[in-house]
């Protein structure tokens, strides 16, 4: 008892040198309850809480950041766009020479292809937005007869005009055009005679410069050939193949003579078929 009594002086003695400060308790207390909350709603560690911390720290200072980087994003476009601007009216000044410049040569080879009193018209109009190709928006326009409109060439040409058009465009651009092998497929629809000679005419005159192929069914195109090759389809064993052979001279006065004649091959054919064969040698 004696032993209690005095642990009980020393206890008393201690709680009266006791600083106690209700002010920081309740601090503490208010501290240790926003831990435990932010125990429950981020991860039931401190580590964890940290880590959120450091986390939010980071896309804070992206948002901080982000005015800064738009503002120098928005003012880069701008330069962009200026040298985009620069780059597209220099590409459309130099389009509208070329333009001038292929209105006068269309109108001449087309002339020669027997499409007279024609107008041709390059139309340049500014589109709304830039593209790969600039801020130009270019369509051929084309009347075809005296006293019509100008229209879109693809709206109002038939198959043989658009045919001589293509030829006139490939003809222009053969002296300047990279492409070593150009093909013709049927270049001669809707055109015959002297047309097809002319047509004829004009792609010796590229072949000097580039390989023409042309795939034909017109005798004053394929007179002017320098090489004549046959493509006929045949069965063999149930199976089609296409079999292509080249022709000698002899082989080709009489595939001119049937393409003269049809299918029936006279002497008369043939007789036609050596001079249209003769006459087309001077265009070589």
């Amino acid at each position: 008892m004696e032993e209690l009594q005095y642990f009980n002086y020393d206890l008393n003695d201690y709680s009266e040198r006791l600083d106690f400060d209700g002010e920081k308790l309740n601090t503490i207390e208010k501290r240790m309850s926003l831990i435990n909350r932010l125990k429950r709603k981020y991860g039931f560690s401190v580590e964890k809480i940290r880590e959120y911390r450091e986390s939010a720290n980071e896309e804070l200072d992206i948002l901080l950041k982000a005015e800064s980087n738009l503002n120098m994003m928005i003012k880069e476009k701008a330069e962009h766009n200026k040298k985009i601007e620069e780059c597209s009216n220099l590409i459309s000044d130099k389009r509208k020479k070329a333009a001038e410049i292929l209105e006068t040569e269309i109108l001449n080879e087309l002339d020669d292809l027997n499409m007279k009193n024609i107008e041709f018209k390059v139309a340049i109009n500014k589109k709304e937005n830039y593209s790969y190709d600039g801020v130009d928006d270019v369509e051929f326009l084309i009347s075809t007869n005296v006293g019509s409109d100008l229209n879109s060439v693809q709206k109002v040409v038939s198959g043989g005009e658009a045919s001589r058009i293509m030829l006139a465009l490939k003809k222009i651009v053969s002296d300047i055009e990279s492409t070593q092998t150009m093909v013709f497929d049927e270049i001669d629809t809707g055109i015959s005679g002297k047309t097809a000679q002319m047509a004829g005419i004009k792609m010796n005159y590229i072949s000097a410069k580039h390989q023409i192929i042309c795939v034909t069914h017109s005798p004053q195109i394929a007179s002017i050939s320098k090489n004549h090759f046959l493509i006929e389809k045949k069965i063999i064993n149930n199976n089609t193949y296409s079999i292509v052979n080249k022709l000698n001279k002899e082989n080709k006065i009489y595939e001119i003579a049937r393409l003269l004649s049809g299918m029936k091959v006279t002497e008369k054919s043939l007789n036609n078929a050596k001079d249209l064969i003769d006459s087309s040698a001077a265009f070589h």
